[in-house]
């Protein structure tokens, strides 16, 4: 999977710093881009089929670069510094599905 970064509001830091939180420049709405999101799934499954029903086993592995993408910016009061707050990385998957 591989998508342009998403958009987003800046964070004033210095009014984040005097209010306790996460404040935006709201006149100057998306103007920011995240870095590009990119990651690599990958997965195996098996099959079985009978008269009634089908029986399905897979495992899967996404993210198997384990590339934390930046979700989000936020602003941290304690350090006074703007910090990403990225997705999940590495992330395996079992599944078993029964379809009647």
């Amino acid at each position: 999977m591989l998508a342009g970064g998403s958009r987003f509001t800046e964070i004033d830091l210095p009014k984040s710093i005097e209010e306790g939180d996460t404040y935006r420049y709201w006149n100057r709405p998306n103007e920011e881009r995240n870095p590009a999101y990119y990651r690599l799934d990958v997965g195996v499954s098996y099959q079985i089929n009978t008269k009634k029903m089908t029986h399905t086993i897979s495992f899967d592995i996404q993210n198997v670069t384990n590339r934390e993408n930046v979700r989000n910016l936020d602003s941290e009061e304690d350090t006074g510094t703007i910090e990403p707050v990225t997705q999940t990385g590495l992330f395996p998957f079992f599944n078993y599905r029964i379809e009647f």
